[in-house]
Parts: C-alpha cells; sequence; structure tokens
C-alpha cells in the first residue's frame, strides 16, 4: 500500500479540515455573509463529490482507491459510510445556505468554521472501524455544536441551551467511554471485528452444559452503558429531555443541523455497534425475556409514543419538532431493534438487508424534512414572525411559497403519499413485515403496528400547523395582510428541501437503491 492510498481516501475529511481551520484566516476581514457562505458550501459540494469518489467510478476521479478500504486500520471507507458522510454533508450545505439571512452575528468566519469542524468529526464516526475513533468522532462534533448552540451569546435562553447541551453531552460521553473501558477490559480489543468475535464466543457458549445459561454481567453492563450513551445523542426515550430545551433556545439554523445531522451520529453507532458488534447476542436458547434485543425493541414503542404524546401539547414550533424528532427515533430505531435477528438464512438476511435500508431510507428523509422545517422557522424569524404556532395564522397568504413548503413538510413528516415521508415508512415499515412473515416473532409485528398508531397520531399536530397557517384564516381572508419579506438565502435552502421532498416520494429508486448497497456493506462486515 503506498503511503499516498489512506491520505486520498480520506480526502474529502482533510478537504474541510482544512477549510474549516483556514476561514477564520483567509477571510476573517471579509464583512460579507454571502461570500463566506458561498465559499464553504462550494467546499461542501468539492467534499460530497470526492465520497462518491471514493465508492463509485465518476469521471476525473480515478486516481481515488475504491471502497471498501481500512485507512490506517481506524477508518473505514464503503458504501455505508460514504451514505452516512454524504447526509452529513448534505445537512451542513442546507444550513450554509440557509444561514446568511438568519445569521447576522459577528464571527461568520468562526460560525461556518464550526459547522465544518462538526461535519468532519460525524464524517469520522461514519468511518470509525473502532471504538475509540468513534468516541473521537464523538467529541469533536459535540464541542463543536456546543459553540454552536451558543452563538447567541447575548441571548439568556441561546446560552441556556448551550449549558444543559453541554452537561448532558458530557454525561453522554461519559457512559460512553465507560461503557468503552469495560468492552477492552473483557476483550482486549476495541476493534468492532474484535467485539463481534467476542460476542460470537458466548453466543456460542450459550445454554451449552458447562459452560454460561445467559450473557455475563459485565458484557450486559457494557450494553447498558453503550446503549445509554448512544440513547442521548439520539434523544431516545429516557434520554431525551435535553432536546426540547437546546432546540428550542439555540440559534434556529443550529438546531436545523442538530436535528437533521448531528443526531443521525448516534445511529451511525447503534448501527455500527449492535448490528456489527453485539449482533451474535441474541440470546434465543435461554428465554425470551434473557435477550437484549426485546429491551431494545421496548425502547423504539415507547421512544416513538412519547415523542409523539409530548408533540401534541406543544405551542412553540421548535419544541414540536424537537418532540417529533424524538418520535422519529423510535421509527429509526424499528431497523435496529428488528434487525439485531438476522442470522446467515439467505432468505431472512436479504430481508434484514432490506429492513436497515428502509431505516436507512428513513434517516435520508427525515434529514431533509427536518433541515427544511427549521430553515423555514429560521427564515421567518427573520421577517419578524415568532416560533409560537398561532404567530404562523394567515402566513399562507404572507409568505405563500415558505407556507406551501411547510405544510408539504408536515403532511411529509405525518406520511402523507405521495411524499418522501411516506416512501421510507413505507420501506421500513414493509421490511419489518417482511421478516415477521419469515420468523413469526411477534415482536417485528408490534414494531409495525407502533408505527403506524403513531404515525396517525403525529398527523393531528402536523395538521394543526397547515390549519392555522390556511384554515383558521379564512374568515378573515379579505382583510390586507402585508407580505413578509424573507431572506433570499433561506428560501433557496427551503426550496432545495422541498424539491427534495417531492422528488424523493414520486422517485425513489435511487434512494433505496443507495440504502441497499449502504445496508449490504454493513452486514457484509457483521456476523
Amino acid at each position: 500500500m503506498s503511503w499516498h492510498e489512506p491520505l486520498l481516501a480520506l480526502s474529502p475529511e482533510i478537504l474541510l479540515t482544512l477549510t474549516a481551520a483556514l476561514l477564520p484566516l483567509g477571510i476573517a476581514t471579509v464583512n460579507r455573509r454571502g461570500l463566506i457562505a458561498g465559499v464553504t458550501a462550494a467546499i461542501l459540494l468539492v467534499a460530497a463529490f470526492l465520497v462518491l469518489g471514493t465508492v463509485y467510478t465518476l469521471p476525473g476521479l480515478g486516481w481515488l482507491p475504491q471502497g471498501p478500504y481500512v485507512a490506517y486500520g481506524a477508518l473505514e471507507v464503503d458504501a455505508f459510510s460514504a451514505f452516512f458522510k454524504l447526509v452529513f454533508i448534505g445537512v451542513a450545505l442546507l444550513v450554509v445556505l440557509g444561514s446568511p439571512g438568519y445569521f447576522r452575528e459577528r464571527h461568520q468566519p468562526e460560525y461556518y468554521a464550526l459547522l465544518l469542524f462538526a461535519t468532519v468529526g460525524m464524517m469520522v464516526v461514519a468511518s470509525a472501524n473502532d471504538l475509540i475513533t468513534l468516541f473521537v468522532g464523538f467529541e469533536l462534533a459535540s464541542f463543536s455544536t456546543y459553540a454552536l448552540a451558543g452563538f447567541f451569546k447575548r441571548a439568556g435562553d441561546s446560552n441556556e441551551a448551550a449549558l444543559k447541551y453541554f452537561i448532558v453531552g458530557s454525561l453522554s460521553s461519559a457512559l460512553t467511554l465507560f461503557g468503552i473501558s469495560i468492552v477492552y477490559g473483557i476483550t482486549g480489543d476495541v476493534s468492532f471485528n474484535g467485539l463481534a468475535q467476542h460476542a460470537a464466543t458466548i453466543a456460542g457458549e450459550l445454554g451449552q452444559p458447562g459452560k454460561i445459561d445467559r450473557i455475563p454481567v459485565l458484557d450486559l453492563f457494557a450494553i447498558l452503558f453503550l446503549l445509554a450513551g448512544f440513547g442521548f445523542k439520539v434523544a431516545m426515550v429516557p434520554f431525551h429531555m435535553w432536546a426540547p430545551d437546546t432546540y428550542d433556545g439555540a440559534p434556529t439554523t443550529v438546531s436545523a443541523f442538530l436535528a437533521a445531522g448531528s443526531k443521525k451520529l448516534g445511529f451511525v453507532a447503534l448501527f455500527k455497534v449492535f448490528l456489527v458488534g453485539l449482533a451474535a447476542l441474541k440470546v434465543v436458547n435461554v428465554g425470551a425475556w434473557y435477550g437484549w434485543e426485546i429491551y431494545l425493541t421496548l425502547l423504539a414503542i415507547v421512544t416513538m409514543t412519547v415523542g409523539n404524546l409530548m408533540a401534541l401539547r406543544q405551542d412553540n414550533l421548535k419544541r414540536m419538532l424537537a418532540y417529533s424528532s424524538v418520535a422519529h427515533a423510535g421509527y429509526m430505531l424499528i431497523a435496529i431493534a428488528a434487525a439485531v435477528l438476522a442470522t446467515n438464512d439467505p432468505a431472512l438476511r436479504a430481508a434484514t438487508t432490506y429492513l436497515i435500508a428502509g431505516g436507512l431510507f428513513h434517516i435520508v428523509t427525515h434529514a431533509i424534512m427536518k433541515s427544511g422545517a427549521f430553515l423555514a422557522i429560521a427564515g421567518v424569524s427573520s421577517a419578524g414572525i415568532g416560533e409560537n404556532i398561532e404567530g404562523w395564522r394567515g402566513l399562507g397568504r404572507r409568505a405563500p411559497f415558505v407556507a406551501f413548503a411547510m405544510a408539504v413538510f408536515m403532511l411529509s413528516f405525518a406520511g402523507i403519499p405521495p411524499l418522501a415521508g411516506f416512501a421510507s415508512k413505507f420501506v421500513l415499515f414493509s421490511g419489518a413485515v417482511q421478516t415477521y412473515q419469515l420468523t413469526s416473532n411477534g415482536w417485528f409485528l408490534a414494531l409495525v403496528i407502533a408505527g403506524i398508531l403513531n404515525s396517525g397520531l403525529s398527523l393531528y399536530y402536523y395538521a394543526r400547523v397547515v390549519r392555522v397557517m390556511y384554515v383558521d384564516d379564512a374568515e378573515t381572508a379579505t382583510t390586507p395582510m402585508p407580505r413578509l419579506k424573507v431572506p433570499l438565502s433561506t428560501t433557496i435552502a427551503v426550496g432545495a428541501c422541498l424539491v427534495g421532498v417531492l422528488l424523493i416520494g414520486l422517485w425513489w429508486t435511487p434512494v433505496i437503491d443507495f440504502s441497499l448497497d449502504a445496508a449490504g456493506a454493513l452486514m457484509a462486515t457483521g456476523p
């Protein structure tokens, strides 16, 4: 292996890191928000092109090593990592596009540099081949987003959001690191392959005479601490209470970045640890209630239900979207909770790959929808309208395009066809149904029923936003109302999200194909 091949394989991360480091120095004296955002957006586009070039053969990028490729033994470049890297870069790009009209604070270069550093941390997590590298990526992304959450230094709610996020994030990091230390103490290894081998050894001894009849307590503690640490990142119940306060107090563009991008870090970790490292520990011979996958299933159901019930009570749009994110975390957990039952049976393995692809597909659609919704709020806030739902009354006449886009996002969240949210939920739920038909495991069916019922429940508070913007204003429709001047940059970003939601809903074959490639790459490294 040539010395430069790992560097070329990691060229997207290197490009973004250098840009983030040089951005405050190179244009710190430039007082044009659009120029700084434009440079950042261009670099993100180049990075996305390079990510695709590390997995697929693209014209002009034949000099890049093709995945799967392991660089320095710690970072793996394959279709799975490329999938999440593109999600993170895409979210960062949308936030950058929507920021110039909303973010008017000083220190513009530092703001965009922190966004890039956070994106690099997320990309490191996506490529991580062991727990230590994963943790380093977590911390790089976390410290950058702590600063971003409190970027409005003179606003008390922004400082409160940053403080709460920092305290909860520190606790999450401590739990994760403690779980990693237990894993290393047990196995003497921190790689996902080493963890998988250890899990396979325990699974082979379960139920055997003279061996063990249940998972060792120390292993259960490791699973518990890792699950709790990652659960904080994804806002899984009962580790979700930081999300509404943080999303509400942080700058709205930062809330979009946290909800649509940063939150997906935890799902990368859950996929890699529980579907690659610990999948062999599915206890099938010693009684159903000893299987940790059962509790992960219950957590998925509780998370989607609590998130939707709490969202019903919210009058603040950002808090409503925060609890909505909690509910969608429960939907995404369906793929992880169900896929741990994968075996080497070809039919079931194919069904599990499809199920995981459904979870990945929903991660993409959620990232686009959530980015669009928060950026719409940012645009309307810039025009002088608050974040309370009632303040959006009559928005259909005052800002027709933003109101229409917001309505589409709300209906897509609820899973109304033919929008992107329906497509991803259909693939996710049908994947769970398919695995239920092959296994007759009632937990699969419970996950699907819970997901469908919760989607119906969520329609109430999503439809409430649409009603306020259009229906509730019908009685005063003859009263002149001044048009809102939404910043052009924010309108462009919201429009990009709207196109994504409509296009994926009508033609989702390319996205599901990419999701299947990523799921196949993940399963190839699993047991």
